[in-house]
């Protein structure tokens, strides 16, 4: 199962590559609104798998990632972080973002604060 664990918290991540072996496909990377998880995405894998690698994850307190720690509010700020540093630790410089719901949201305050 792939995740990574950032600062003690568990993110469930399928990174999903259908690109030819000897092109650098980009990677679009698919946020889920609230009260969903990576599965929301999965038929969309197949449609554009072929071009884009496909990043979902389930951000934190939602599928299998770590839930959400006692006390603990999201924010868009805290889910844009969350966001980020997977991007970090996946070497991932930039994507193309798709977002549904809280997902589309945070997608537009992303683009906001980094238009790179």
């Amino acid at each position: 199962m792939p995740e990574l664990t950032l600062d003690n918290e568990r993110f469930f991540y399928q990174l999903d590559d259908l690109t030819e072996p000897w092109q650098a496909g980009p990677t679009v990377l698919f946020h889920h609104g609230y009260a969903r998880s990576h599965h929301f995405w999965y038929e969309w894998v197949p449609l554009i798998g072929r071009d884009y690698r496909c990043l979902r994850f389930d951000m934190r307190g939602h599928g299998q990632s770590s839930p959400l720690p006692e006390g603990y509010w999201p924010t868009l700020e805290s889910l844009a972080e969350d966001t980020i540093r997977l991007m970090d630790a996946l070497e991932l410089e930039t994507v193309h973002f798709v977002g549904e719901s809280l997902g589309g949201l945070l997608g537009i305050w992303l683009g906001a604060q980094f238009p790179d």
